[in-house]
Protein backbone atom coordinates (compact mmCIF):
# COMPACT_ATOMS: atom_id res chain seq x y z
CA UNK A 1 0.00 0.00 0.00
CA UNK A 2 1.11 4.07 -1.00
CA UNK A 3 0.99 6.64 1.81
CA UNK A 4 -1.60 8.72 1.26
CA UNK A 5 -1.22 12.41 -0.16
CA UNK A 6 0.81 14.37 1.98
CA UNK A 7 4.15 16.12 3.01
CA UNK A 8 7.30 13.69 3.60
CA UNK A 9 10.81 13.95 4.01
CA UNK A 10 12.31 14.34 0.69
CA UNK A 11 14.15 11.17 -0.75
CA UNK A 12 16.33 13.49 -2.11
CA UNK A 13 17.40 16.07 0.36
CA UNK A 14 17.50 15.69 3.81
CA UNK A 15 16.96 19.71 4.39
CA UNK A 16 13.69 19.62 2.54
CA UNK A 17 9.87 18.12 2.81
CA UNK A 18 8.85 17.14 -0.51
CA UNK A 19 4.90 16.44 -1.51
CA UNK A 20 3.81 13.13 -2.45
CA UNK A 21 0.40 12.52 -4.71
CA UNK A 22 -0.06 9.67 -3.19
CA UNK A 23 0.97 7.66 -6.79
CA UNK A 24 4.34 10.01 -7.14
CA UNK A 25 6.23 12.47 -6.01
CA UNK A 26 5.42 15.75 -7.14
CA UNK A 27 8.13 19.05 -7.87
CA UNK A 28 6.47 20.57 -4.49
CA UNK A 29 9.17 20.99 -1.54
CA UNK A 30 9.17 23.03 1.61
CA UNK A 31 12.68 23.44 3.09
CA UNK A 32 13.14 21.79 6.43
CA UNK A 33 13.10 24.01 9.99
CA UNK A 34 15.88 22.57 12.73
CA UNK A 35 13.52 23.22 15.30
CA UNK A 36 10.32 21.15 13.37
CA UNK A 37 9.65 17.78 13.86
CA UNK A 38 7.10 16.83 11.48
CA UNK A 39 5.98 18.06 8.04
CA UNK A 40 5.04 21.68 8.16
CA UNK A 41 1.18 22.39 8.34
CA UNK A 42 0.78 23.28 4.23
CA UNK A 43 -2.59 23.11 2.61
CA UNK A 44 -3.42 19.91 0.91
CA UNK A 45 -2.23 20.88 -2.70
CA UNK A 46 -3.61 18.04 -4.01
CA UNK A 47 -7.22 19.83 -4.60
CA UNK A 48 -6.12 20.50 -8.37
CA UNK A 49 -5.09 17.36 -10.29
CA UNK A 50 -1.09 17.35 -10.86
CA UNK A 51 1.36 14.92 -12.97
CA UNK A 52 3.76 13.33 -11.27
CA UNK A 53 6.03 16.64 -11.52
CA UNK A 54 3.26 18.88 -10.63
CA UNK A 55 2.21 19.71 -13.83
CA UNK A 56 -1.75 20.90 -13.73
CA UNK A 57 -3.93 18.99 -15.51
CA UNK A 58 -6.49 19.42 -18.05
CA UNK A 59 -9.98 19.70 -17.41
CA UNK A 60 -12.43 17.04 -19.22
CA UNK A 61 -14.57 20.14 -20.89
CA UNK A 62 -11.34 21.41 -22.19
CA UNK A 63 -10.51 17.99 -23.64
CA UNK A 64 -13.74 17.39 -24.96
CA UNK A 65 -14.11 20.57 -27.06
CA UNK A 66 -10.47 20.09 -28.19
CA UNK A 67 -11.58 16.81 -29.56
CA UNK A 68 -15.02 18.59 -31.18
CA UNK A 69 -12.77 21.28 -32.82
CA UNK A 70 -10.05 18.82 -34.45
CA UNK A 71 -12.81 16.85 -35.67
CA UNK A 72 -14.54 19.92 -37.59
CA UNK A 73 -10.90 20.41 -38.64
CA UNK A 74 -10.50 16.77 -40.04
CA UNK A 75 -13.22 16.20 -41.48
CA UNK A 76 -13.15 19.94 -44.03
CA UNK A 77 -9.51 18.72 -44.60
CA UNK A 78 -10.45 15.08 -45.47
CA UNK A 79 -13.22 16.35 -48.35
CA UNK A 80 -10.93 16.15 -51.20
CA UNK A 81 -10.53 12.63 -50.59
CA UNK A 82 -13.67 11.49 -49.04
CA UNK A 83 -16.24 13.74 -51.23
CA UNK A 84 -16.97 10.89 -53.66
CA UNK A 85 -18.10 8.40 -50.84
CA UNK A 86 -19.96 10.96 -48.59
CA UNK A 87 -22.04 11.52 -51.86
CA UNK A 88 -22.96 8.27 -52.77
CA UNK A 89 -23.49 7.55 -48.78
CA UNK A 90 -25.60 10.53 -48.10
CA UNK A 91 -27.71 9.57 -51.20
CA UNK A 92 -28.31 6.11 -49.85
CA UNK A 93 -28.96 7.72 -46.55
CA UNK A 94 -31.72 9.81 -47.98
CA UNK A 95 -33.26 7.05 -50.11
CA UNK A 96 -33.32 4.63 -47.09
CA UNK A 97 -35.10 7.40 -44.99
CA UNK A 98 -37.62 7.40 -47.51
CA UNK A 99 -38.31 4.17 -47.82
CA UNK A 100 -38.87 3.95 -44.02
CA UNK A 101 -41.13 7.02 -44.15
CA UNK A 102 -43.22 5.41 -46.97
CA UNK A 103 -43.68 2.86 -44.39
CA UNK A 104 -45.73 4.75 -41.66
CA UNK A 105 -44.09 2.64 -40.00
CA UNK A 106 -41.26 0.23 -39.90
CA UNK A 107 -41.45 -3.60 -39.91
CA UNK A 108 -39.92 -3.84 -36.30
CA UNK A 109 -38.18 -1.80 -34.12
CA UNK A 110 -35.08 -3.00 -34.48
CA UNK A 111 -35.56 -2.35 -38.52
CA UNK A 112 -34.77 1.88 -37.69
CA UNK A 113 -31.61 0.66 -36.68
CA UNK A 114 -30.44 -1.82 -39.15
CA UNK A 115 -29.06 0.19 -42.26
CA UNK A 116 -28.96 -1.74 -45.34
CA UNK A 117 -25.79 -3.25 -46.62
CA UNK A 118 -24.91 -1.13 -48.95
CA UNK A 119 -24.82 1.98 -46.97
CA UNK A 120 -22.59 0.25 -44.51
CA UNK A 121 -20.42 -0.73 -47.65
CA UNK A 122 -19.78 3.04 -48.37
CA UNK A 123 -19.81 4.08 -44.93
CA UNK A 124 -16.26 1.88 -44.03
CA UNK A 125 -14.47 2.99 -46.34
CA UNK A 126 -15.73 6.72 -45.93
CA UNK A 127 -15.12 6.89 -42.21
CA UNK A 128 -11.52 4.69 -42.37
CA UNK A 129 -10.56 7.89 -44.87
CA UNK A 130 -11.56 9.92 -42.54
CA UNK A 131 -9.32 8.25 -39.76
CA UNK A 132 -6.31 8.62 -41.77
CA UNK A 133 -6.71 11.87 -42.58
CA UNK A 134 -7.14 12.16 -38.94
CA UNK A 135 -4.49 10.20 -37.69
CA UNK A 136 -1.85 11.88 -39.86
CA UNK A 137 -3.18 15.10 -38.47
CA UNK A 138 -3.10 13.80 -34.81
CA UNK A 139 0.14 12.65 -35.41
CA UNK A 140 1.64 15.46 -37.05
CA UNK A 141 0.91 18.32 -34.43
CA UNK A 142 1.39 15.98 -31.70
CA UNK A 143 4.89 15.38 -32.96
CA UNK A 144 5.36 18.92 -33.96
CA UNK A 145 4.85 20.86 -30.35
CA UNK A 146 2.45 18.72 -28.10
CA UNK A 147 -0.53 19.68 -29.43
CA UNK A 148 -2.97 19.83 -32.39
CA UNK A 149 -4.78 22.75 -33.45
CA UNK A 150 -8.11 22.17 -30.93
CA UNK A 151 -5.79 21.44 -28.34
CA UNK A 152 -3.66 24.76 -28.86
CA UNK A 153 -6.85 26.99 -29.08
CA UNK A 154 -7.78 25.33 -25.63
CA UNK A 155 -4.38 25.83 -24.06
CA UNK A 156 -3.92 22.21 -23.21
CA UNK A 157 -1.11 20.16 -24.50
CA UNK A 158 0.26 16.06 -24.13
CA UNK A 159 3.06 14.68 -22.38
CA UNK A 160 4.28 11.34 -20.76
CA UNK A 161 2.79 11.36 -17.07
CA UNK A 162 6.05 11.20 -15.61
CA UNK A 163 8.32 13.50 -17.59
CA UNK A 164 8.25 16.69 -19.93
CA UNK A 165 8.36 14.84 -23.52
CA UNK A 166 5.84 12.94 -25.92
CA UNK A 167 7.67 10.16 -28.12
CA UNK A 168 6.52 8.93 -31.18
CA UNK A 169 5.91 5.60 -29.53
CA UNK A 170 3.23 7.35 -27.14
CA UNK A 171 1.91 9.08 -30.30
CA UNK A 172 0.94 6.20 -32.42
CA UNK A 173 -0.54 4.21 -29.75
CA UNK A 174 -2.87 7.61 -28.62
CA UNK A 175 -3.50 7.75 -32.45
CA UNK A 176 -3.84 3.71 -33.44
CA UNK A 177 -6.84 3.40 -30.52
CA UNK A 178 -8.11 6.51 -31.26
CA UNK A 179 -9.03 6.06 -35.01
CA UNK A 180 -9.16 2.38 -34.86
CA UNK A 181 -12.18 2.46 -32.72
CA UNK A 182 -13.30 5.37 -35.23
CA UNK A 183 -13.20 2.64 -38.02
CA UNK A 184 -14.28 -0.55 -36.02
CA UNK A 185 -17.39 1.44 -34.90
CA UNK A 186 -19.16 0.99 -38.26
CA UNK A 187 -18.18 -2.73 -38.78
CA UNK A 188 -22.05 -4.44 -38.09
CA UNK A 189 -20.71 -7.35 -36.13
CA UNK A 190 -18.68 -5.26 -33.47
CA UNK A 191 -19.87 -1.51 -34.27
CA UNK A 192 -22.05 -1.26 -31.09
CA UNK A 193 -19.21 -2.45 -28.66
CA UNK A 194 -16.55 -0.59 -29.92
CA UNK A 195 -19.05 2.57 -30.13
CA UNK A 196 -19.56 1.65 -25.98
CA UNK A 197 -15.65 1.32 -25.51
CA UNK A 198 -15.45 4.61 -27.43
CA UNK A 199 -18.17 6.35 -24.92
CA UNK A 200 -16.59 4.50 -21.72
CA UNK A 201 -12.60 5.92 -23.28
CA UNK A 202 -13.75 9.30 -23.74
CA UNK A 203 -15.91 9.72 -19.89
CA UNK A 204 -12.70 7.71 -18.38
CA UNK A 205 -11.03 10.99 -17.46
CA UNK A 206 -14.42 12.27 -14.87
CA UNK A 207 -13.23 9.68 -12.65
CA UNK A 208 -10.12 8.61 -13.44
CA UNK A 209 -7.55 10.21 -10.19
CA UNK A 210 -4.57 11.20 -13.06
CA UNK A 211 -7.50 12.24 -15.39
CA UNK A 212 -6.06 9.48 -18.00
CA UNK A 213 -8.43 8.61 -21.08
CA UNK A 214 -7.88 4.41 -21.80
CA UNK A 215 -5.59 5.48 -24.75
CA UNK A 216 -3.59 7.55 -22.09
CA UNK A 217 -3.49 4.82 -20.05
CA UNK A 218 -2.17 2.78 -22.84
CA UNK A 219 0.34 5.68 -24.01
CA UNK A 220 1.57 6.57 -20.93
CA UNK A 221 0.42 10.15 -21.31
CA UNK A 222 -1.91 12.78 -19.66
CA UNK A 223 -3.05 16.16 -21.10
CA UNK A 224 -2.12 19.09 -19.40
CA UNK A 225 -2.91 22.89 -19.49
CA UNK A 226 -0.35 25.15 -21.20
Amino acid sequence: MTPTAGWYDDPWDPDSYRYWDGDAWTAHSSPRYIDSESPPAYPDISSEATTADGVALSGWWRRVVARFLDGIITLVVSLPVTGYFWYHYLQISFDYQAVLRSRGQTESFADAFRPPTELVLWAIPLTALIAMVGAAYEVYFLQRNGATPGKRVMRIRVRLREREELPMSSIGKRAAILYGVQVASVIPAVGTLVTLFALVNYLWPLWDPHRQALHDKVAATNVVRS
